[in-house]
């Protein structure tokens, strides 16, 4: 490891102190997950179908996510959450 430069640890130190500001507001961490778990979601659920790289990509780009869609239900959803 080495110091940074005064300039740049300047700016990382401004962005530093501007998260630990935004995190102590009131929803801000609930709101950021919610936005982080929407985007990422299909993402695990592709991993965890055991479809393959290229049935993955088929359903992704031709079905529009129909079979992964079809392949789990609420119920089934609702275990992988609680188990994650």
């Amino acid at each position: 490891m080495r110091l940074a430069e005064p300039e740049i640890s300047k700016g990382i130190l401004e962005v530093f102190y501007k998260r630990s500001d935004e995190i102590i507001q009131d929803g801000f961490v609930k709101y950021e997950y919610q936005k982080f778990a929407q985007k990422n979601t299909e993402s695990y659920l592709r991993s965890f179908s055991g479809f393959g790289k290229w049935l993955s990509r088929i359903d992704r780009r031709l079905l529009n996510g129909v079979m992964l869609k079809g392949k789990y239900n609420k119920k089934q959803l609702l275990a992988m959450e609680n188990y994650i």
